[in-house]
């Protein structure tokens, strides 16, 4: 893949570190409230100590990898630390660079350390504005590092065109004021070269020069878009592809909008314009920028994966006279019958797809995770987060796994598939996050069908049959509850089948172990493949961890298996062992000596199927006799390419292995 972002703090410093690694985070992710966005979704992982005296790092397995480091006086004042870093990331490796910032002063005693490196001194922001500030100056050393067509990127900074109609006071104000935020900002003027197109200017040539590394601001006052030379300039900008930010600043408004300064993201200035105002300005237009280079770098790799030759790539939506361009170019071309044009971002609507599609010999295509049809196939989905000590371990966080939820979902819906899923009905739980995912791309390809059935064991759904009943009624156009009934060998213990049964005693606990048993068995039954993703290894309710059963049964049902063990958890155990076979002991989390001592009544649960005579299995005698090898999870995947899915921690690259199985199967 080609980028990973890596943020890493001490123990110590978890109080300051934390929020400003979680905000660039979630800038560099998909927003998860809405998923349709323009987003980047770029990788990003987060290494911190927590029963560590020193963070596990995630592997350097991208062809770029930054690291930026929280330093401060906790990190200068531990010997080890600072030796761990001097070995484990300032070491120059190819295609890997640290950038350090400093949360304190005495963290600048480290420079001689590692190398005389510049530091991000995040302490001299003010607090009010700390992480925009820490966001933009890491945005900034993304883009120079990697995403900049400069090879010298040390010396580039991001040019931004400030594109305003100067007959109008408030939009000349408010580029003034953006001009001089940034010429009065020593460490600004590092990042941003900001130029304010004067009339005369020959705008065709500047940006000609600069086209790679430059962005545009529209600042749309009341007579913006009525201006020859303002229209001059967004046409020029469209036509290069240059990234643009739309800034309203509208007072009155204006009798008509300018059709071609649509299709952009827009920012809506609605107070005064004060500092903190323009430094979000400028974050968005970084992080703009940095999405039109990130997506053609990633359509670049996925297209040689999947042999895409010949085509045509934007990074935002294209426009109808971005078509018509393409058109004539295959009229004027007797060799060339059709042209395909890809865009780097998520589903367009029906309604403008329709549009886009006028012109029969240009396809318009979204370019997504996975392009296979699976109309009338039933995908289960078996993902839950493993615990935050093993979550901590790979670098992620909750967050990781709720994105990674409603892109398995959104990718499966949009290829026709039904999902099958096995879980509760918690508030923000990956039941929810499935279902939320179904109704947007519902509502947004405009198609009525049950996309998510949703299997419940007894006596789960009993537990509150208001809130069971309220979900049917929210979801009801989207999903299909199944409530699965006891296990028959378990009726003797049962006193009411129509009470909730809470799993305090031997037996009851028993009970819902069977119970669950019966769920998985019957909506493992349905399925045509299953996908796993991490899993808690302790702290279950059936007789061995979920997902762990889910892929045992899946087994014995002869059901294709694709496990994502880069993300941790019990299925990360499960590769593990399938990769080393019996060439090595047993991960300790499938050792029933690890599970009774980590598990709360493991012991008197296998006792207890023993008294009833039920086989239940120690976790040596499952994995041997079941045999979990590679041939058995019958997905289509060659064996290189199955380490290669169960060491991914990178969406693309794991759909991209899986729809190639699915290919395979289903072709």
């Amino acid at each position: 893949m080609p980028l990973q972002l890596i943020f890493l703090w001490h123990r110590s410093d978890e109080v300051v570190a934390k929020p400003l690694a979680e905000y660039c985070f979630a800038m560099f992710s998909r927003d998860k409230e809405y998923p349709f966005s323009y987003s980047m979704n770029l990788p990003v992982f987060m290494a911190r100590s927590l029963d560590y005296e020193v963070p596990l790092i995630p592997p350097f397995d991208t062809e770029n990898t930054l690291i930026f480091p929280f330093l401060s006086a906790n990190v200068a004042a531990d010997d080890k630390w600072v030796d761990w870093l001097r070995d484990h990331v300032f070491v120059g490796q190819m295609g890997v660079e640290a950038i350090p910032i400093a949360l304190d002063q005495d963290a600048l005693y480290l420079n001689d350390d590692f190398g005389g490196i510049n530091f991000i001194r995040s302490y001299e922001f003010e607090i009010s504005m700390r992480m925009d500030w820490v966001f933009v100056a890491v945005a900034n050393e993304v883009f120079r590092r990697v995403l900049s067509s400069d090879s010298l990127h040390d010396m580039l900074s991001l040019k931004i065109f400030l594109s305003h109609r100067k007959q109008d006071s408030t939009g000349l104000k408010v580029a003034i004021a953006i001009k001089n935020f940034i010429d009065s900002k020593t460490t600004l003027q590092k990042f941003f070269d900001a130029t304010s197109i004067e009339p005369g200017d020959d705008f065709a040539t500047i940006i000609e020069r600069n086209v790679n590394d430059s962005s545009l601001l529209a600042i749309q006052s009341d007579g913006y878009s009525s201006s020859y030379w303002c229209q001059k300039e967004i046409l020029l900008a469209k036509k290069k592809r240059v990234p643009i930010i739309l800034l309203d600043v509208l007072e009155c408004g204006e009798d008509r909008s300018f059709p071609f300064l649509a299709n952009v993201p827009t920012i809506r200035l609605s107070q005064p314009l004060e500092e903190k105002n323009i430094l979000y300005i400028l974050a968005r237009i970084l992080l703009e920028t940095l999405r039109f280079r990130y997506v053609k770098y990633l359509f670049d790799v996925l297209s040689s994966w999947r042999g895409i030759k010949d085509c045509t790539f934007y990074s935002r939506v294209p426009e109808l006279p971005e078509i018509a361009e393409e058109k004539k170019n295959i009229d004027g071309n007797v060799t060339k019958m059709d042209s395909s044009i890809y865009y780097g971002g998520t589903l367009i609507y029906p309604d403008e797809r329709e549009v886009l599609n006028m012109f029969s010999n240009v396809h318009v295509k979204t370019f997504e995770y996975m392009d296979i049809d699976l109309r009338g196939k039933k995908i289960g989905i078996s993902i839950s987060g493993p615990s935050l000590l093993n979550q901590t371990k790979m670098g992620l966080s909750s967050k990781h796994f709720k994105l990674l939820a409603q892109d398995m979902a959104r990718t499966f819906l949009r290829q026709n598939a039904t999902l099958i899923y096995g879980g509760d009905l918690r508030q923000d739980g990956f039941t929810e996050h499935l279902f939320e995912e179904a109704r947007i791309v519902q509502d947004r390809l405009k198609e009525k069908s049950c996309y998510v059935e949703n299997y419940i064991a007894w006596p789960i759904y009993l537990k509150d049959e208001d809130e069971t009943k309220r979900w049917k009624v929210r979801y009801h156009t989207i999903a299909k509850m199944h409530h699965v009934e006891p296990a028959e060998d378990c009726l003797d213990l049962i006193l009411n089948p129509t009470v909730f049964l809470e799993p305090e005693t031997e037996a009851n606990r028993y009970v819902w172990s069977r119970c669950l048993t019966k769920m998985r068995e019957e909506m493992i039954e349905k399925c045509d493949a299953r996908i796993c993703v991490g899993g808690r290894c302790a702290g279950y309710s059936g007789r061995m961890p979920g997902i762990l059963e889910e892929i045992l049964v899946a087994i014995k049902k002869e059901k294709p298996i694709f496990l994502l063990g880069g993300f941790g958890g019990i299925s990360e155990c499960i590769c593990s062992k399938i990769e080393n076979g019996k060439a090595v002991s047993f991960p300790n989390e499938l050792t029933d000596s690890w599970q009774e001592k980590h598990t709360s009544g493991y012991s008197d649960l296998k006792a207890y199927y023993a008294k009833k005579n039920m086989d239940f299995h120690g976790y040596e005698n499952v994995t041997v006799d079941l045999d979990i090898t590679f041939d058995n999870l019958r997905n289509g995947l060659t064996e290189a390419e199955n380490r290669r899915l169960f060491r991914t921690r990178y969406v693309e690259e794991a759909f991209y292995l899986i729809e190639k199985g699915m290919k395979k199967l289903w072709a």
